[in-house]
């Protein structure tokens, strides 16, 4: 009996490291499975960090749980987890199932657990790339984060939803500081032609100069 439940535990566990595989190789994620990670990072279809959930789940707290994808990166699933605590492992092998039935015989792997990636790569070899912490700077800096390690090669200017976030924010606020100062500089030294300190030529040099500047 003790031999027969000693099969049965090490079956189980046999099992349960099958299903909660991460994938690994230099994989490249096509541009709306991209698009679909990066939606599932910030729980659905809304993409504003400071909202964090899924436009059609107001009402529930969507916590990123699982992420599987094919080897050829197109196919795809994943889960939310709307309690506090929620355990992926229970979930891989029914991932990894529904993912294969769209991927053309590819076979399907975890890709992330929560918002960190687990699929090794030659960036990534240990499979640690954790995303949480970047969350908050919005989706064009996550995808850049993801390009950089290796998981994607096309343009982020194209994937829809991002390019709205914190960075372009960021160069807006840099853009209108910069003509700001231009503004500051030419009453400058208008003030200064004006009080007799510049000659015009002297003035039309400077002003020339902020301008181009």
């Amino acid at each position: 009996m003790k031999k027969i439940l000693g099969i049965l535990f090490i079956g189980l566990l046999l099992c349960t490291e099958a299903y909660s595989k991460s994938g690994k190789g230099e994989l490249k994620l096509d541009q709306y499975t991209m698009e679909e990670f990066i939606k599932y990072l910030y729980g659905g279809k809304n993409l504003d960090p400071k909202t964090g959930g899924s436009t059609d789940l107001k009402s529930q707290k969507a916590n990123p749980l699982l992420f599987v994808v094919d080897e050829n990166g197109w196919s795809y699933q994943y889960w939310y987890c709307n309690f506090s605590e929620c355990r992926s492992n229970s979930e891989e092998h029914r991932g990894k199932l529904a993912c294969e039935k769209n991927s053309n015989g590819a076979p399907c792997w975890t890709f992330a657990r929560k918002t960190k990636i687990v699929w090794k790569n030659s960036k990534n070899p240990k499979g640690k790339l954790r995303l949480k912490k970047h969350l908050k700077h919005g989706p064009t800096h996550v995808a850049k984060i993801i390009q950089e390690a290796g998981y994607y090669d096309g343009d982020i200017t194209l994937l829809k939803g991002v390019g709205t976030d914190n960075s372009q924010s960021e160069s807006t606020s840099t853009k209108n500081e910069s003509k700001g100062n231009t503004v500051d500089q030419l009453e400058t030294v208008t003030k200064l032609y004006e009080a007799g300190s510049l000659t015009k030529d002297e003035f039309e040099k400077a002003k020339k100069k902020i301008l181009n500047d």
